[in-house]
């Protein structure tokens, strides 16, 4: 049986959000601890940020999150977002 070469698209995406963090929820999620049960990639408050400024803007709860159950949704809050695209880069 021989392998079908998948077809794959790519996107071009471009998104602006600017966000307000607790001072509180960045020390809660930025431990060791926590990346090693969570999200090990998210290692910058500016990581934090990107990630709750998308979930935030997709209508997505704090405490839906992984990680975040325990925070308040008053711990974020998304002040502006905008996105443009997602236009097709490619086609092959």
């Amino acid at each position: 049986m021989t392998a079908r070469k998948s077809k794959r698209r790519r996107f071009f995406v471009t998104m602006t959000a600017h966000i307000e963090i607790s001072q509180e929820l960045l020390d809660s999620v930025l431990t060791d601890e926590w990346r090693s049960t969570f999200y090990d990639h998210l290692r910058e408050p500016e990581d934090i940020a990107e990630m709750l400024a998308f979930n935030l803007a997709q209508g997505r709860e704090i405490k839906s999150l992984d990680g975040f159950a325990d925070q308040p949704e008053r711990a974020a809050k998304l002040l502006d977002f905008r996105s443009e695209g997602p236009g097709e880069e490619t086609d092959e």
